[in-house]
């Protein structure tokens, strides 16, 4: 199996000092967020780093050596990086061409060096760009580049776990472990892919948007939501529309009527938030109608082509299928479920044939248990009236509801799965863990007064 040969020599001095500094800049962020949240905070803040550049540092390892398939994109976008940078020495107009205009309007010089597909698309030409600043102040080290693009990743995760913590401080560590420490996204959010960029920008979106609120019109909110829907709407923008899908339940849930707590005010919120998801979903169907051909109607129906046969995943070891989707509301219903049951508790045991789907398997079949042992003793409605109750975790649940359907109805095999869900993925933990901790508190309280216990 022939090598990819990512790391050179270049990378045993430029990826030391990258790691330095990296270090020197976690420890500033470390004090700063110490200052403002406190101890307990950041206690998970050392561990989640280290356990983020080791990652970087294993998937290099077996992308190199056991599975090089793994790594066919990261090596592109980082030669194609470099042929930008090489171009500044010799033909810095065309390198400037190259770098700052759409491919449509390159000239016959520039076309001839930007051969390859991942320049004609946007999303994956940006990661080229984004690239090439890293490689030239890297000075051409993988390792070094590699570990800039977790270390951005970290951040998007650490602002997650931040907008969350302040919610619910009382859960900070179980937060911590589903925002952090995810198997999937701790190994899949690292070097030069699109995923890193994606975890910082829902990150600062989440932040951003979440303290606006809050606070008002602060500058440095606002400019970490600008920031975060340009990589999101940039890079995968089906991202930025479930996110908004989700803030827009919240904000209409977490609105105060000027009623009495009672059977009215309960028709009223729900009517608000009814009507309030129908305008949005209103809105992004004529967005996607009007100004992205990619996500119209009829082009995601042609890629649904092939799920409608039922043949998804013949062809590769690590595939899986969904149910044949016939066109009534049952048959939609039933693909919508499928698709959103891959993507939190596939594969089974019986279906891990590979790394990937292992990987996968770790962070899928626990959550299985988990979320039927709520349901169990929660007797299944209590645990979604918990969630409709919470502004905050009906967005967690709204967010990872619409994005995991997504990803699994249109990720053609586990490994896929394994990238396409991790900025989705944690929200649905962090509504397993709080609502879970809830529930046992409650449990714990009514059992110390002699009461049979209820959610």
């Amino acid at each position: 199996m022939q090598r990819l040969t990512l790391l050179q020599p270049i990378d045993l001095l430029i990826g030391p000092l990258a790691l330095a500094i990296l270090i020197v800049l976690g420890g500033l962020l470390y004090q700063g967020e110490t200052r403002k949240l406190g101890v307990r905070f950041t206690s998970l803040f050392w561990w989640a780093f280290a356990a983020r550049l080791g990652a970087s540092l294993l998937r290099i390892a077996i992308t190199d050596y056991l599975v090089p398939s793994w790594g066919v994109d990261t090596i592109t976008y980082f030669r194609l990086s470099g042929t930008i940078v090489s171009l500044f020495s010799t033909d810095p107009f065309l390198a400037g061409e190259i770098l700052f205009q759409s491919y449509e309007d390159y000239s016959l010089e520039a076309q001839e060096v930007t051969t390859h597909y991942f320049w004609e698309k946007l999303r994956t030409s940006i990661i080229v760009r984004i690239g090439a600043v890293l490689y030239f102040f890297t000075n051409g080290s993988y390792l070094a580049t590699a570990w800039l693009c977790t270390f951005l990743a970290f951040i998007g995760s650490w602002l997650t776990y931040k907008t969350f913590y302040r919610y619910y401080p009382q859960y900070g560590l179980l937060i911590g472990l589903a925002v952090l420490f995810l198997p999937t996204v701790t190994f899949y959010s690292t070097n030069l892919f699109k995923d890193p960029f994606c975890i910082l920008g829902l990150g600062l979106l989440c932040n951003g948007t979440f303290l606006v609120r809050e606070r008002g019109h602060a500058i440095m909110p606002w400019l970490g939501i600008i920031i975060g829907v340009l990589l999101l709407g940039i890079i995968k923008i089906y991202i930025l529309f479930a996110f908004l899908l989700a803030y827009g339940v919240f904000w209409f849930a977490a609105l105060d009527l000027p009623l009495r707590k009672g059977i009215l005010k309960r028709f009223a919120k729900s009517g608000i938030i009814i009507g309030g998801i129908i305008l949005l979903v209103g809105g992004v169907y004529l967005f996607l109608n009007i100004g992205l051909s990619r996500y119209n109607v009829p082009s995601i129906l042609k890629r649904l082509d092939y799920l409608l046969t039922g043949l998804r995943g013949q062809d590769t070891g690590s595939g899986y299928a969904l149910p044949i989707i016939s066109i009534t509301p049952g048959g939609i219903l039933l693909f919508l479920v499928s698709a959103f049951n891959v993507s939190i508790f596939r594969p089974y045991p019986w279906e891990v044939n590979g790394l990937g789907p292992l990987i996968l398997f770790l962070e899928s079949f626990p959550t299985l248990l988990l979320t039927a042992y709520l349901l169990v003793r929660t007797a299944f409605v209590n645990l979604f009236l918990q969630i409709f109750k919470d502004p905050v975790l009906l967005f967690c649940f709204t967010f990872s509801g619409v994005f995991l359907t997504i990803t699994g109805a249109f990720s053609p095999t586990f490994g896929a799965l394994c990238r396409y869900k991790i900025p989705g993925f944690p929200f649905f933990v962090i509504v397993l863990v709080v609502t879970a901790a809830r529930y046992f508190e409650a449990e714990r309280i009514q059992e110390a007064a002699g009461r049979p216990p209820t959610t």
